[in-house]
């Protein structure tokens, strides 16, 4: 006999992630300007759990990936 699970029986739990953009523009002219731009994507760091295996073997239910770490992205646009 194989044991079998219902669809629906196990569920990711909820993932809380904060994302944040900032972004400054200067004006020098009428024709230039910049434009500095600051994203922070998982600023709480959360390292919920993605997946898992399901594979019928002795790694059944281990981690296979969790969510991103913490990413900044620092950015300067010019306008002319």
């Amino acid at each position: 006999d194989v044991a079998t699970v219902q669809t629906g029986t196990y569920q990711k739990p909820n993932v809380n992630m904060l994302d944040l953009s900032l972004k400054k523009e200067t004006s020098f002219s009428d024709n230039y300007r910049i434009a500095l731009h600051l994203d922070m994507f998982n600023l709480n760091n959360s390292n919920a759990i993605q997946g898992r295996e399901i594979r019928l073997s002795n790694i059944y239910g281990r981690v296979s990936s969790v969510l991103a770490p913490r990413l900044l992205r620092l950015g300067l646009k010019a306008y002319f």
